[in-house]
């Protein structure tokens, strides 16, 4: 299994956003929805999610986490 900070770096090639940035994203999904600090694979989705509704929004990805939680809880 890959490590936060390498599932970080990878979806930073994929995606606008910086990998210190997607870590920030996710550290923000893992205080609003804690059960996922216990699925690595589950917060990886989660991050991603965020990622594209990013881009898509044409937000800051910590904002789009911010609604991803908001959305989950």
């Amino acid at each position: 299994m890959k490590s936060i900070a390498d599932g970080a770096i990878e979806m930073s090639k994929g995606f606008k956003s910086s990998a210190s940035e997607i870590v920030d994203s996710m550290k923000l999904i893992g205080s609003q929805a804690p059960e996922l600090l216990q699925n690595q694979d589950a917060l990886m989705k989660v991050t991603e999610a965020a990622n594209v509704l990013s881009e898509a929004a044409g937000i800051e990805v910590v904002d789009a986490a911010k609604g991803v939680t908001t959305v989950m809880n």
